[in-house]
């Protein structure tokens, strides 16, 4: 998988958070007064909302850590993978994360919003990402940022064929256990304790070991998917792949869900067109991920849902989120020129 097909993966798993934060049926329970604005399902298939149904298979959080995981490895295989330079790329992260908070917690508190910026500790909190109380969407930056910063620790026992296996078996009974106990201990909309953060954090070692795996055992060249140079057959299998998802609405399946949806999209060999559309919104997905939600459902909630039809909402968000993105990516990496200079 090359930097390209990764950032192309990156555009659909942030389409993928914007569809699913908009219309999951979550965000009405945390956001009650969402029933009283204009929007208008499309139609029902049973009792259920038809966008309701396409966020069961929009679970974009595994697709991430499994592409860090790979791209992990690779900086592993090349000798590249230090602490410095994880510092230096969460760094990178960090300027961007710290430009919108400074641009949409202003922008709160000039609207009045009393939780923006709040007390100084849960100021400091948000800052350094222990806190997400000014963006639900920002709770996997602390735990992402443990992943990297222990990735050497955990690429290092992952060695041979037979560790592979190992690994997977390990990560993957804890991925369970820890997803056990978030389902019924935890409350979903904190993490904001000691407990809650170690928890995200043992959970996803899985995804991103999944990655390093997919990586260092070459699985995308395995001769077992030489069926998949059908593009009918490879087109067939990832639909089929989606629809189950639809229907076996587990979170638990998450990451099994996107290592096959990762495997089969790679196969499919869309055009050129889609294929630099998504890379674009892949360049700008991290800071999209960032700022969506302070759009849709922190400032200008009504705005978004005026447009009452799901095509588009979520066509405004994307567009909306995405020149947001661009402006504070640029700028970021001015400011990150400017500090190592």
């Amino acid at each position: 998988m090359s930097k390209n097909d990764s950032t192309v993966i990156k555009g659909i798993a942030i389409l993928m958070m914007l569809f699913l934060h908009l219309f999951n049926g979550q965000i009405m329970e945390f956001y009650p007064e969402m029933a009283e604005l204009p929007y208008q399902p499309l139609f029902y298939i049973g009792s259920q909302p038809l966008e309701y149904i396409i966020t069961r298979f929009c679970r974009p959080v595994p697709f991430f850590f499994i592409l860090s995981g790979y791209g992990i490895s690779c900086l592993h295989e090349k000798g590249s993978l230090t602490i410095k330079n994880q510092l230096k790329r969460l760094l990178k992260i960090f300027i961007s994360y710290w430009l919108t908070l400074l641009i949409f917690v202003s922008l709160g508190h000039w609207l009045g919003y009393k939780n923006y910026p709040g007390s100084t500790m849960e100021l400091i909190a948000n800052i350094s990402s222990y806190s997400n109380s000014y963006n639900l969407s920002m709770w996997f930056l602390f735990p992402y940022t443990l992943i990297c910063l222990s990735s050497i620790l955990i690429i290092k026992p992952i060695k041979s064929e037979s560790s592979y296996i190992l690994a997977l078996i390990v990560t993957g009974l804890i991925y369970g256990a820890t997803g056990f106990i978030i389902m019924h201990y935890i409350d979903i909309i904190t993490y904001e304790s000691l407990i809650g953060h170690l928890l995200q954090y043992l959970q996803y070692i899985f995804p991103f070991t999944c990655g390093i795996v997919m990586h260092k055992s070459h699985l995308l060249q395995h001769s077992t998917f030489n069926v998949l140079n059908d593009r009918r057959v490879t087109f067939f299998l990832l639909i089929t792949v989606i629809i189950l998802k639809s229907f076996l609405n587990s979170q638990a399946l998450d990451t099994v869900y996107a290592l096959f949806f990762i495997v089969l999209f790679l196969r499919l060999n869309i055009g050129q067109h889609i294929s630099k559309c998504l890379y674009f919104l892949g360049k700008y997905s991290m800071v999209m991920w960032m700022t969506h939600m302070y759009l849709s459902h922190y400032f200008f909630t009504n705005f978004f849902y005026s447009f009452r039809y799901a095509p588009f909402i979520f066509t405004i968000l994307v567009a909306c989120s995405f020149g947001i993105s661009v402006f504070i990516t640029n700028l970021s990496i001015k400011i990150y020129t400017l500090w190592e200079s």
